[in-house]
């Protein structure tokens, strides 16, 4: 019978072990929130009531608030988070399928903006373009200001004429060391529409030169010219029989009747495109080289230092005063407003690479520019802590259960499983004894 009791405790020792082990690990996790309010006996508060969270709820609430506003919710982690590409790919799609929306709509932008902003399309349109006519006012104004006060006063500066002639002088020192020809610096529509303006005023050229001969200074200018060269080619004593005035006059007439023949007109052009086209193809260093590059730099600065010369307070009053005479906002604004959005935003596969660069471009720009200072606006630890504290204890005391219940349980088991060991060994070893 002795014998049969030594060996019962090794079983029962352990078990109790177990037990105790089992019941403290539960009794240590419940005590952590609950009771979840003190409790009061003759007056005083009972020990280890309420349980540690709800005691220490604003000491936690603190450092879990202070620890996620420094360690999880940073600038750097929100830019990170912005530049990843799932992120960024659904902005973009949500963004591009509202445009998508606005762009396929037929109704009128007043009608849309009415709709989103839940107003009267009659009176949005008045006040918009009432609104819109006080803006531009504002906007000429300030303007004006900036033109007169600041503007004037740099163009007019040293500092101005300085830049100007410096740039010249840089750009034509690049030009002249450059291997690119006129064709790949001038674009070909400006040389286009040259060559068009030509074939459309060769009509004009006969009158033109007229016009100009009829200035006596050129007419003086062109005689003595030509006198000096009909008298150099024959020289001698035939030098003084030469009548320049009668040689000039008959260069100037059939001059003008080759002019005024339309015959005349394909060939003068194809020798004036022909002309444009050699030049194009000349290297630009030619052209400053033909220029004369100090000369041209001269030219630049002379022309700068007459520009700011004539350059005239009246000058900028006279070009608003034209704008705001000229500008009709109330019209516009009425016109602006009665189109569809397909009439201004066009359509296709370049519409939506522009949006996705622009969209992507502002959202990292964002993430990265204004990160912290969304961070700091926001004051993370502050609206964290005030969440936590606003938590009953019994929501909290959820939250964590529902996080880590698993974990809880087998720590409770656990407690059990030691109880056990501890209380085996030693039964264990009293029976060897």
């Amino acid at each position: 019978m002795w014998i049969n009791l030594e060996y019962l405790s090794l079983l029962f020792v352990p078990l109790v072990g177990a037990v105790i082990g089992y019941s403290t690990n539960m009794l240590a996790i419940t005590m952590l929130f609950r009771p979840h309010h003190e409790i009061r006996l003759f007056g005083r508060r009972l020990p280890f009531t309420p349980g540690l969270v709800p005691r220490q709820q604003k000491q936690l609430a603190q450092k879990m608030s202070a620890s996620l506003a420094e360690n999880v919710l940073t600038s750097q982690a929100l830019a990170e988070a912005a530049s990843n590409t799932g992120i960024v790919d659904g902005i973009v799609k949500m963004i591009q399928g509202f445009a998508d929306n606005i762009i396929e709509s037929d109704e009128a932008i007043s009608k849309i903006l009415a709709d989103v902003l839940k107003r009267d399309e009659g009176e949005l349109v008045d006040w918009l373009t009432q609104n819109s006519e006080r803006l531009t006012s504002k906007i000429i104004g300030a303007l004006r200001e900036y033109a007169e006060n600041t503007a004037m006063p740099y163009l007019q500066s040293e500092d101005f004429a300085r830049l100007l002639t410096d740039f010249a002088r840089t750009s034509l020192a690049s030009a002249q060391s450059s291997d690119k020809k006129l064709s790949d610096v001038v674009p070909a529509g400006v040389v286009s529409a040259v060559k068009s303006a030509a074939k459309d005023n060769m009509h004009r050229l006969a009158p033109a030169c007229r016009k100009l001969l009829e200035d006596e200074r050129v007419d003086a200018r062109l005689r003595e010219l030509v006198g000096k060269i009909a008298k150099e080619s024959t020289g001698g004593i035939l030098g003084l029989f030469v009548n320049a005035d009668k040689i000039y006059e008959s260069i100037v007439k059939n001059l003008l009747e080759y002019l005024d023949d339309l015959e005349n007109h394909a060939l003068i052009y194809e020798k004036l495109t022909a002309f444009v086209d050699g030049i194009m193809e000349r290297e630009l260093g030619w052209l400053v080289g033909w220029l004369n590059r100090e000369k041209t730099e001269n030219c630049m600065a002379a022309g700068v230092a007459a520009m700011q010369r004539n350059l005239r307070q009246e000058h900028v009053s006279k070009i608003f005063d034209g704008i705001s005479r000229a500008s009709d906002v109330k019209r516009a604004a009425h016109s602006l407003l009665s189109l569809t959005p397909s009439q201004i935003i066009p359509k296709g596969a370049e519409y939506k690479a522009s949006v996705d660069k622009l969209v992507r471009n502002a959202v990292t720009m964002l993430a990265q520019k204004a990160g912290r200072h969304i961070v700091g606006a926001l004051d993370v630890a502050k609206i964290a802590q005030e969440r936590i504290n606003a938590f009953e204890s019994r929501e909290i005391e959820r939250l964590v259960k529902n996080v880590a219940g698993v974990q809880l349980k087998w720590i409770v088991r656990l407690g059990g499983l030691l109880g056990f060991i501890m209380g085996f060994f030693p039964a264990v070893f009293n029976l060897l004894i």
